[in-house]
């Protein structure tokens, strides 16, 4: 399993690499479709979340504040004193 580190690299599993080989420590073997598939997974959900944040609101939410709205409107205009300039 690949986890992120510190940096945001993200870093393979001991089970890929040669870790405790004697002559020293090699390059670790990465799956590189794995990783591929899983970086574009992490920035597909940035840019989700982005979304999220920026187009928040359900449908029916919108639907209600706009009937809102419109009966605010309605009201106001029911109080409107026809052919006399209110100032």
């Amino acid at each position: 399993m690949l986890s992120e580190g510190d940096d945001g690299d993200f870093l393979n599993d001991d089970r890929a690499g040669w870790r405790g080989h004697s002559m020293g420590r090699h390059g670790d073997v990465v799956n590189l479709k794995r990783f591929r598939k899983r970086v574009e997974r992490h920035q597909s959900e940035q840019q989700a979340e982005a979304n999220r944040a920026r187009f928040g609101r359900t449908k029916s939410e919108r639907i209600v504040d706009k009937q809102r709205a419109d009966r605010a409107s309605d009201l106001l205009d029911q109080h409107r004193i026809d052919g006399e300039d209110a100032s």
